[in-house]
């Protein structure tokens, strides 16, 4: 979960990780708003001593999603530059592909350029939970604090993948969403759905489908 704040009019917008995030992180109209601000903000608002603050949440189809955080982390970034330090949402994938912090980094990235889309979903069910980058979306209508959760009520979920949807998200935060930042270019056609990968990434973002309204 990673929330915004216009510096216009003070609204918040929530998202994740390749949803949007570049596009959202560099946009001069906006701020970051701090989880512990956010917490103390839910609290005021269940005391009713805080002002109301329209909060967007943005959204992006999980099968998308996670195209786009393979051709990015598995492949993108592995060709265009030396990898001097292994990021963490790459790094929960070494146990399952064999892999060490101590073994040599060109090693490591021929063994991430030989992970085929397939095997990639496939490791999914034992690291999806374990990077920002991965975790259900849906999380992020759930603010976990150590003395209990927040729920949070989202004015409105916008889905990224719908231009209305950016430009009214756009004009309600009153910044300029403009073009893409960051956005993963295609890869060789190294993207291959099959029922079997739909029906893995069907389960474990069930709720990110069914809560977002995305077919499976």
């Amino acid at each position: 979960m990673l929330t915004f704040q216009s510096k216009a009019n003070k609204c918040l917008v929530t998202t994740n990780y390749k949803v949007m995030y570049s596009s959202l992180h560099f946009n001069e109209g906006l701020e970051p708003f701090r989880i512990r601000a956010l917490a103390f903000h839910q609290l005021k608002l269940r005391l009713g001593i805080a002002p109301h603050l329209e909060h967007y949440l943005v959204v992006r189809n999980p099968y998308d999603r996670l195209e786009s955080f393979f051709k990015n982390k598995f492949r993108k970034n592995i060709h265009e530059r030396e990898i001097e330090r292994w990021e963490h949402c790459q790094r929960i994938f070494f146990p399952q592909m064999g892999l060490s912090n101590n073994v040599n980094y060109l090693e490591n990235k021929a063994a991430f350029l030989k992970v085929t889309f397939e095997m990639f979903i496939k490791m999914l069910p034992l690291v999806y939970t374990h990077d920002a980058h991965l975790i259900p979306q849906s999380q992020s209508e759930v603010l976990k604090l150590p003395k209990g959760n927040f729920r949070i009520k989202y004015t409105s979920v916008y889905k990224m993948e719908l231009p209305k949807h950016l430009e009214i998200l756009a004009k309600n935060l009153e910044i300029d969403l403009g073009h893409p930042l960051n956005p993963t270019k295609p890869t060789d056609n190294v993207v291959q759905w099959t029922p079997e990968l739909r029906k893995i990434v069907a389960k474990l973002y069930e709720d990110d489908f069914r809560n977002y309204g995305y077919k499976t």
